[in-house]
């Protein structure tokens, strides 16, 4: 009995083994066929339509930031500013 319980307690490590090596091997395997088919096909479908996602130089736009008035004020105009 201990012979073949021994056995079949290996037999299960060596199959858990192998399955861990095939869902491995597989998942890489299709997730990189899905990976290169899904992002190349926004990159051709991209390239078609000349789109640039990244844009290299950020566009002209007015500053939203005030001309400063570097004059002294009264203390009681600091007060409550927002």
């Amino acid at each position: 009995m201990s012979k073949t319980r021994h056995f079949f307690s290996g037999f299960s490590e060596g199959f858990g083994d192998f399955g861990r090596v095939v869902s491995a091997t597989f998942n890489y395997i299709i997730l990189s066929i899905v990976y290169f088919l899904g992002v190349g096909a926004t990159v051709l479908a991209a390239r078609l339509k000349r789109k640039h996602f990244l844009e290299i130089e950020p566009p002209v736009k007015p500053s939203y930031f005030m001309e400063s008035d570097v004059k002294r004020k009264e203390k009681d105009s600091y007060y409550r500013q927002f």
